[in-house]
């Protein structure tokens, strides 16, 4: 799948990475990554990222391309590698991720975690920061949705042995998601000078030597991004590419500016288990046909509502958590202010597939919304109405 590259010595006054890493102990290792924040506090820039200087215009995109490679939804469970101070796991909970934050510095999860809960004390109980002894991740196996390395695997002595860990952890339809540094990454003046001054790994990131190690800790698939921020078009370019006969001259110059980056470029990609399976946690492919048949009872109203799941997506059943389809009742006034937040019903007890149907017996007193109109929709909880998604709430009474 990657052409693996010969293995070369670094030139003469340069240090080799591989000789650094074996010349070194995991012990020592740790020792330096806890060096590294002991003299830290909260009042240092690190504990502005990612809009840390001018070292953002670098970082947020690298950011962009992690988050919309992540898969995310309300909920998901995120184990964050080599947190350091955390701003990345915070950023993930803020979101409505359930976070587990990795370092193998104590210091720098004790100040991760004062810096979260002084700012978002909110986020106390959704990051659970979790000391690492550089071989095994506190973490039951098949617990986590989805892992995020961002400039930390470069880091590690031993890649084998942490994707091993990744592939335990990830549920099997998980994902870990890396924005790392290139294939020539250890030998950059900025990476000498770290490992000759403070002994740390600046390791390269070759995918041609992970892809082995990757399936062996049981992952499927490979894919990479191949550029974090796309290059600007002329609007003639731009214009071009909607046509085929012209097209061409443009899609050749955006592999030409991808193609010159690779060798000094970063490394955005995701190891893949399983295809994840496409339900209501995400938006996309979410569609249904309401049908209701009203009758009156007295001062109550009774409602037969038929639901077709239209789409491509399975429905997940009723209930609190991210992507659970409930049924909705809204109420609109005369003045055509709508109310959302009117009725839940948790009626549906199973997964709904596509082209299948669902059926539910509602019943409400009339004076609950007298003098409104009132409407059934679907609703996946934390994640959208399927009003808003293309498939309009039906008026019932």
């Amino acid at each position: 799948m990657f052409k693996k590259k010969p293995v070369t010595q670094a030139p003469e006054g340069l240090i080799d990475v591989r000789a650094l890493i074996a010349a070194s102990t995991l012990p020592s290792h740790l020792r330096l990554a806890e060096a590294y924040f002991q003299n830290m506090s909260l009042a240092s820039g690190e504990f502005r990222k990612p809009f840390m200087g001018a070292e953002a215009v670098q970082l947020v995109p690298l950011l962009g391309v992690m988050l919309s490679h992540l898969r995310f939804h309300s909920g998901v469970r995120i184990l964050d590698f080599g947190c350091g101070t955390g701003w990345l796991s915070q950023s993930l909970a803020l979101m409505g991720a359930e976070v587990v934050a990795v370092d193998p510095s104590a210091t720098a999860l004790r100040l991760a975690e004062a810096n979260t809960l002084s700012r978002y004390p909110e986020l106390k109980g959704r990051i659970r920061y979790c000391e690492f002894d550089g071989e095994h991740l506190d973490v039951e196996d098949g617990q986590i949705d989805r892992v995020v390395c961002m400039d930390s695997f470069h880091h590690v002595p031993n890649p084998d042995v942490i994707l091993r860990e990744f592939g335990r952890v990830l549920a099997n339809d998980g994902r870990a998601v890396f924005s790392e540094p290139g294939e020539n990454h250890s030998r950059s003046a900025e990476s000498q000078h770290a490992m000759r001054t403070f002994g740390v790994i600046e390791n390269d990131i070759v995918l041609a030597d992970i892809w082995p190690l990757a399936q062996r800790a049981g992952f499927k698939e490979l894919k990479v991004a191949p550029y974090a921020v796309p290059p600007l078009l002329s609007l003639q370019e731009f214009d071009d590419l909607r046509s085929r006969a012209r097209a061409k001259a443009t899609m050749n110059k955006l592999f030409t500016d991808v193609y010159s980056s690779l060798p000094t470029g970063g490394r955005q990609f995701v190891l893949m288990k399983d295809e994840p399976a496409r339900d209501s946690r995400f938006r996309d492919g979410l569609a249904a046909h309401l049908t209701a048949k009203t009758f009156s009872d007295g001062p109550l109203l009774k409602i037969d509502l038929v639901a077709r799941n239209t789409g491509t997506t399975t429905w997940r059943p009723s209930g609190q958590t991210a992507g659970s389809v409930n049924v909705g009742l809204i109420t609109r006034g005369p003045g055509g202010d709508w109310d959302y937040e009117f009725r839940r019903y948790r009626s549906i007890p199973a997964q709904v597939h596509p082209g299948e149907v669902t059926t539910v017996t509602l019943t409400i007193a009339k004076s609950e919304f007298e003098g409104r109109e009132l409407y059934a929709d679907l609703v996946a909880e934390q994640v959208i109405w399927f009003g808003q998604n293309g498939a309009a709430p039906i008026r019932v009474f």
